[in-house]
Formats: C-alpha cells, sequence, structure tokens
C-alpha cells in the first residue's frame, strides 16, 4: 500500500458490470472495509456496506465537499444499521478511494450518475437518499434523473442553487489552501477549515475532528478534487423548479446558525418538494453534532 497521506488512485478496478473486491485498508483508517466496483458507467467508486446485505432496508450517505465517506461516523452508521438499516457510505469521485478525475469538466448530474451506478451495481432497486452539503445536491440530482431509485429523501444543510451558499470566498481559499505535508499539518488544517462550520448551540467536538482529520490523511487524502467539485456546483443548473415532480417524502434539516449555506436554502427546498418536512434547529451550525 503507498504510504499514508500519498495520493492513491482507486482501488484497483475489479471489471465492469459491478463486480467487486474488498481490500480492508490499514488500522489507521478506522478499521474501515472498503470494496471498490465499478459502475455500469465505468467509473470506479470505493464503499462500504454496514449492516445486513441481504435483509436491511438499504439506506445510501452520500458526503459534501471533497470528504471521503469516513465523515459518517462509524457509531452513526451502526446504530443505523440496529434499525434494520443497510447503510451503504462510499467516497464521491475525485475523493478518497475513488476515481480521479484531474481534467475535471463534470457536473453534479455526472456525480449523481455515479451513485445510480453504484445502486445498480449492487443490485439495489430502490434506497433511503440522505446527503448532507454538496451531498444534498447530489441527492436532489440523482432523484430528478432516477426518481425510482430514491424511497426517502434527507437533506442536510443543502441547497437547490449556489445562490444561497455563503462566503463563496471561505469555500475558494479551502480549494486552493497549500497541500498538507504531513500528517499533523493535515489535521491542523482540518480543524481549521472545519472550525468555520461550528454551531452556536452545540459544542464542538475537537476531538472527533482531529481524529477525522488523521483517518482522512490515512484514508487517501486528496484535496487536489475540492476544488473540481467546487466547480461541478457553481456550474450545474439550479433544481428549484424541476423539485416540483418529486414525489418521494422528503426531510429537510438545517440550522439557522449555517455561516456555509444560508438556512433560507431549506425554506425553499421545502416550498419546492411537494411533500417535505422542515426541521430547523436553533444555533445548529454547518455539521451534524452527536446530540442530533
Amino acid at each position: 500500500m503507498p504510504r499514508s497521506g500519498q495520493t492513491r488512485d482507486a482501488l484497483p478496478a475489479s471489471g465492469h458490470g459491478g463486480s467487486s473486491t474488498i481490500r480492508p485498508l490499514s488500522p489507521g483508517s478506522g478499521g474501515l472495509s472498503a470494496r471498490d466496483i465499478t459502475t455500469p458507467g465505468g467509473v470506479r467508486i470505493a464503499y462500504e456496506s454496514i449492516g445486513d446485505d441481504e435483509r436491511g432496508v438499504p439506506m445510501l450517505l452520500i458526503q459534501g465537499l471533497g470528504a471521503p465517506m469516513l465523515g459518517w461516523r462509524r457509531e452513526f452508521c451502526e446504530a443505523l444499521a440496529a434499525q434494520g438499516f443497510r447503510v451503504i457510505r462510499f467516497d464521491n469521485r475525485d475523493c478518497g478511494l475513488s476515481q480521479k478525475f484531474p481534467e475535471g469538466h463534470y457536473l453534479l448530474a455526472d456525480m449523481a450518475d455515479d451513485v445510480i451506478g453504484l445502486l445498480d451495481a449492487l443490485n439495489i432497486d430502490q434506497a433511503h437518499i440522505v446527503g448532507q452539503s454538496l451531498g444534498g445536491m447530489i441527492a436532489q440530482e440523482l432523484i430528478l434523473r432516477r426518481p425510482d431509485k430514491a424511497a426517502s429523501l434527507c437533506l442536510i444543510y443543502t441547497t437547490p442553487s449556489t445562490t444561497h451558499i455563503l462566503n463563496e470566498r471561505d469555500h475558494s481559499a479551502i480549494a486552493t489552501q497549500p497541500r498538507a505535508r504531513s500528517r499533523q499539518e493535515a489535521i491542523e488544517q482540518y480543524l481549521q477549515n472545519e472550525s468555520f462550520a461550528a454551531s452556536r448551540a452545540y459544542e464542538f467536538d475537537t476531538a472527533w475532528i482531529r481524529t477525522l482529520g488523521g483517518l482522512i490523511w490515512d484514508h487517501c487524502y486528496y484535496p487536489e478534487g475540492i476544488p473540481r467539485q467546487l466547480r461541478a456546483a457553481f456550474r450545474s443548473p439550479e433544481r428549484t423548479a424541476a423539485l416540483g415532480t418529486v414525489t418521494a417524502p422528503t426531510l429537510i434539516i438545517h440550522g439557522d446558525a449555517d455561516r456555509l449555506i444560508d438556512v433560507s436554502a431549506s425554506h425553499v427546498l421545502a416550498q419546492a418538494l411537494p411533500h417535505a418536512t422542515l426541521r430547523i434547529f436553533a444555533g445548529l451550525g454547518h455539521e451534524l453534532p452527536p446530540p442530533l
């Protein structure tokens, strides 16, 4: 295996049409057992399935900007699995162990096609789709392209268009900051970036953020994909009007202390989606603290 913190491409492709191989990662990566799957569209996606593969109700978790699957805490995934779900977390393209796209030239719709392809390769006809931030934008694209794939939607501090994104300068700063040269530097850099997402009403979990920053270094530190994912978001068309056709039940979660995506975005989503329930949490920032 490459030395921790080195840029790694996806796990070796195991063929097309949904074949997969299992390769446990190093203990430093939190005991993650990653599987490499090639979607019918030919994109290699690294994922992990937690829970009963045969009897569990599929739930797919989609991460945000530049965030690998490890951002969905294992304890959270295991709690969902204990409720009877088969939880699938994965690395988006240009992130973690999934396929890299150095030339960019993709949109959120392409990222949604990756997710659809992952479900198809896993022979999952329908799943509960959960997306946070950029992942929520991908989830919207997914249901617009393949409404049959979503049993329900959960959209967490996300937006139907980039007009609700605050502090674009800060997003750009994260996307262009120098590459960390060591694990410790990567941890400090990650802590600094994530502190901007902290809540007013919930304690910022510094210990977890430090741990996660280290796990990301161990898993596959790849900041080069962040500006490409950000460009995909800003180049993609807005979805507000199209969301009126969605029939799946939808839960929308946002905090009124979010400094990255304005809470007004979730009010727009709630008005656009015919079967939406909106939950606004006082003092919540751009994060999912354990109490929630």
